[in-house]
């Protein structure tokens, strides 16, 4: 097989893409929609794939093969054509799969291609970004000798436009804020009792529950009490509240009444007020 002259982009011989090929291996075997769905999260969430790319000049890359572009270097996307005429940007999951398009190169006199090829690692997200800015191109191809595993340009964008929102609901933290139930006896008034002789006006408890965890809050309205004051009193709330909780799941945070911590409290009863 014919081999790239360029060395500079070993790095990316490392990348396999074992998982997505088995993914898609499977696929092949028991066509239905589970194991289409298992392929396509591997390729949107962990795939890096592998794309031949000329240049005029060598383009830099870092210890992983990512591209350090400076801004005078030239590139071109080859690309290739369908028997229906549509222009294909092939991708590779490996090597040896990128030197099957060495080799075609090199047998249809196209070895100079081979001399300025450069092969970059490319995640799913920044290659549906690529070819939705370049109009030119009517789908990919990934392993196009082999595989062959085609998906148009309304694909790609399809899929990532199903990424973006599925990261976005991921990313999106859910709070709820309630009454805290089955504290432990006494829990309250001991808090009281350390409360009465400070410049503490009121106080509340919440529970604030978030990514599958609850965390118990003790809202302190200290207006006008001296943080010097506040700070002790803030960190022995804390450790007699943590030693009262000891055998429950809960910790107990002490926190200010301020713009973050007022909406929690609107029309709750304080259980303590001086």
């Amino acid at each position: 097989m014919a081999e790239s002259v360029n060395k500079h982009n070993e790095a990316v011989r490392s990348i396999t893409n074992d998982d997505l090929l088995a993914k898609w291996r499977t696929f092949s075997i028991e066509n239905n929609d589970d194991n289409m769905s298992d392929f396509l999260t591997e390729l949107v969430d962990h795939a890096t794939l592998l794309m031949v790319v000329l240049a005029d000049q060598e383009i830099k890359t870092d210890e992983n093969g990512r591209a350090q572009v400076d801004q005078d270097v030239q590139m071109q996307f080859p690309l290739m054509s369908s028997q229906d005429k549509q222009n294909i940007q092939p991708l590779f999951t490996d090597w040896q799969e990128v030197n099957t398009l060495f080799s075609n190169w090199s047998e249809h006199d196209l070895q100079s291609n081979v001399d300025q090829a450069s092969i970059l690692p490319i995640a799913f997200s920044d290659l549906a970004e690529l070819i939705d800015q370049n109009k030119e191109v009517d789908g990919i191809a990934i392993n196009p000798f082999s595989d062959n595993i085609f998906f148009s340009r309304e694909t790609l964008a399809d899929l990532a436009s199903q990424q973006k929102a599925h990261h976005a609901a991921n990313n999106e933290v859910k709070v709820a804020v309630a009454e805290p139930t089955n504290l432990p006896d006494g829990f309250e008034t001991t808090l009281a009792e350390q409360l009465k002789p400070t410049a503490v006006k009121q106080a509340w408890l919440r529970v604030l529950s978030y990514d599958g965890t609850e965390h118990l809050v003790l809202i302190l309205d200290a207006a006008g009490m001296a943080d010097e004051a506040l700070r002790p009193l803030t960190q022995q709330l804390g450790e007699s509240g943590d030693s009262k909780l000891a055998g429950t799941d809960l910790q107990l945070s002490v926190v200010p009444l301020d713009d973050d911590s007022k909406p929690m409290v609107e029309g709750i009863t304080p259980f303590f007020k001086a």
